[in-house]
């Protein structure tokens, strides 16, 4: 049977997963992690960040569109100021952000990370107007954490000493929809920016469009995510687009000395040179292991930790489970701070991850793929209810790690379009077969491909 090093509690705190799973995705990967020299990027404030921390094992963007808002920026967020008590993360929005995490993982041959905090804030504007099966759906996967305005954006301060996490939300609307004025308070209660109006069959509006949010989540992101929409990725079905950012930024609580080398070990099994590795210590309190698989939790100077997991030898991260995420977490929060207990050495190096994924391939393969397969049920939304189903997930996530600390950011994308039952649109903006055809005869009098539609080349396979 599976010991514990610690005696288990299931309580997970939302601080932990907050940022710890969205975190752990990327730290899980095995492929080369580049050395990274890091230049202050957080010129608002003077102090360095402290050390990064790490496991290692010994050896080894015309006129915009819609109702314009003045600039809106990001609402701070503390979990450890709010007053209610903080609800235990659900075991549904765990299970569900470590399948997507997987699934990407197994097909993905690089180092990446995802955000499932901000897709479940995009997802939580939707359950805010949902009814019927669409809310008991959400409801039962994104939990309490996500099913109240407050929660999905909370107008909470933060203190500059601490660690900064701040998030924002902006909510786009078809012409052909209007929402109910109960819902517009409940956006205007949460500080959502709000565009109504939009035609989505406008081309031209649409690229000035993606210029703005562009620029404004460029600079809700501190320039981390500069850019990550365009006006083709909405289509003329087009009703609705849910834009959320994060974006965190934290000093370690102890700082943690740089070697000038160090070696990784890729997941073919080759070791290379690193130019730079960091090491530390924590606390025994601050480990544990879970049937080989070990963890360290390294906490910063707020509210925030990030939990750091080594695979057993020869399993690579996609293998990661809920149950072992669940066992390792609450072994880790049942611990208590024993500043007179055995030291425990750990390394990791520094890196950079810029990682830009679209989800809807791996969200359709959970039990939210009715989201995109069924109408949604919008009847605490929309005046009159349009058959609409989410058609796109996409984000953008970067994060930098140092010895000093940790910046990393988030943009989710998420766009609903009209259902299948509606009217279809198909867009021939990639490579594409034509055929001029007799309808009488039947005969096929060309048949050609479009690669590139700027190329008038001439193209042969022989000589004249």
């Amino acid at each position: 049977m599976a010991q514990l090093i610690k005696s288990p509690d299931m309580a997970l705190q939302h601080r932990h997963i907050l940022l710890s799973v969205s975190l752990l995705y990327f730290l899980l990967l095995p492929s080369q992690l580049r050395a990274v020299t890091y230049v202050d990027c957080i010129n608002d404030d003077p102090e360095k960040f402290p050390p990064c921390p790490a496991l290692h094992e010994e050896g080894s963007d015309s006129e915009p569109q819609g109702e314009t808002r003045p600039f809106q920026s990001a609402t701070p967020e503390n979990p450890d100021s709010d007053p209610r008590p903080q609800a235990a993360e659900s075991r549904g929005n765990l299970e569900l952000a470590i399948s997507v995490f997987s699934q990407a993982a197994k097909v993905t041959p690089e180092n990446f990370l995802i955000s499932p905090d901000g897709l479940y804030r995009a997802l939580g504007l939707i359950l805010m107007g949902a009814t019927g099966e669409t809310r008991r759906l959400l409801q039962s996967y994104l939990g309490d954490n996500y099913s109240e305005p407050s929660l999905a954006a909370a107008p909470i301060a933060t203190s500059s000493a601490q660690d900064e996490y701040s998030i924002s939300n902006t909510m786009l609307l078809s012409s052909e929809l209007e929402v109910k004025e109960t819902y517009r308070e409940r956006l205007k209660q949460v500080n959502i920016d709000f565009r109504d109006n939009i035609n989505f069959f406008d081309r031209v509006s649409l690229e000035s469009l993606a210029d703005e949010l562009n620029r404004l989540f460029s600079q809700l992101t501190h320039g981390m995510i500069p850019q990550f929409c365009y006006a083709d990725q909405w289509s003329p079905a087009t009703t609705m687009a849910l834009i959320n950012s994060i974006y965190f930024k934290g000093l370690w609580e102890r700082s943690f000395n740089v070697r000038k080398a160090g070696k990784f070990t890729l997941r073919d099994g080759q070791r290379v040179n690193l130019n730079e590795f960091m090491v530390g210590e924590i606390s025994f309190s601050q480990y544990t292991n879970h049937n080989d698989w070990q963890a360290v939790t390294v906490p910063y100077r707020g509210a925030h930790e990030m939990i750091l997991v080594l695979p057993p030898k020869g399993i690579m991260p996609h293998e990661i489970s809920a149950e072992i995420i669940m066992a390792l977490f609450s072994s880790l929060n049942s611990g208590e701070s024993c500043p007179s207990c055995l030291k425990i050495a750990i390394g990791l190096p520094p890196f950079k991850v810029d990682s830009d994924i679209e989800l809807s391939h791996f969200l359709r393969k959970t039990a939210l793929h009715p989201l995109f397969t069924s109408p949604l049920e919008l009847g605490a939304m929309l005046s009159d209810p349009l058959a609409v189903s989410i058609n796109m997930v996409h984000q953008h996530c970067a994060i930098e790690v140092n010895e000093n600390g940790t910046r990393a950011a988030a943009v989710t994308h998420i766009a609903l379009s009209r259902s299948a039952d509606g009217s279809k649109s198909i867009q021939f903006n990639r490579p594409f077969i034509y055929v001029l055809h007799n309808k009488i005869t039947k005969r096929i009098l060309f048949i050609g491909q479009t690669l590139d539609p700027r190329s008038t080349s001439e193209s042969g396979t022989g000589s004249h």
